[in-house]
């Protein structure tokens, strides 16, 4: 039976790890911890012992590469994992980063039976500006998997038997995710929702898309009219 011990400089002394004695580690021949001072550790047969008096941390991996001052820069590191850059920030996680999230504030209404690109007006979070309120759409940095949330709901009770569609469109036109496909009834504010994880290539756009059978405002608001884009993943 064994227990594992560490160095600790501040009080100079081994400390028992706690839950580790009488653990089958490993076989402990002597008692004796080796002299912390030395300047090669041996530790006893059978016994493991760690000196973290001698022995930095190990250091977070980073990408070896200096990310480039310019655009939107992508590594692929051995593991497959993709890490991102922005005129020379960081590399942080593709992961963690390539988000955002959009909604309409001002009033708005749907055109009559067309597919209308929803115009979210307002961002609630995207640091590195992969939307474009101007141009109406997400545009994705990298190739891999995205996730896209979308919900539209219409301002006031149309006439009973119309019908609200959402659908999501990539690169402006062909549409590669259907959503919620909502009847009107007496008195009910119809909503369309949308989610999918879609396989996009570097510099794909995505929109979500709302028809109506008849031209009526929508619900405006960060509740009621938005849309968020996600990386979730690498290629493969």
């Amino acid at each position: 039976m064994a227990a594992l011990r560490y160095w600790d400089a501040s009080q100079n002394q081994w400390i028992l790890l706690p839950g580790s004695q009488g653990q089958t580690y490993a076989q402990v021949t002597s008692g004796t911890a080796p002299n912390p001072n030395a300047p090669v550790l041996s530790p006893p047969m059978g016994a493991l012992w760690v000196d973290t008096s001698t022995t930095a941390p190990m250091a977070p991996y980073v990408p070896p590469q200096t990310p480039p001052a310019t655009g939107n820069n992508v590594y692929t590191d051995s593991a497959g994992e993709q890490w991102f850059s922005q005129n020379g920030s960081a590399w942080r996680k593709a992961r963690d980063v390539v988000h955002s999230r959009v909604y309409r504030n001002a009033a708005y209404t749907l055109p009559a039976a067309a597919w209308t690109a929803i115009p979210y007006d307002t961002v609630d979070r995207d640091v590195f500006g992969f939307y474009s309120v101007a141009n109406k759409y997400f545009t994705t940095p990298m190739s891999g998997w995205y996730q896209v949330n979308a919900m539209i709901q219409l301002g006031a009770a149309p006439t009973t038997g119309q019908f609200l569609m959402s659908n999501i469109y990539k690169n402006g036109a062909n549409t590669v995710a259907g959503g919620q496909q909502t009847w009107t009834g007496s008195g009910n504010w119809p909503v369309a929702g949308i989610s999918a994880a879609l396989y996009c290539s570097s510099g794909d756009t995505l929109q979500p898309y709302a028809y109506f059978s008849a031209a009526l405002a929508i619900s405006v608001g960060t509740a009621r009219c938005y849309a968020d884009f996600h990386y979730i993943g690498s290629p493969g």
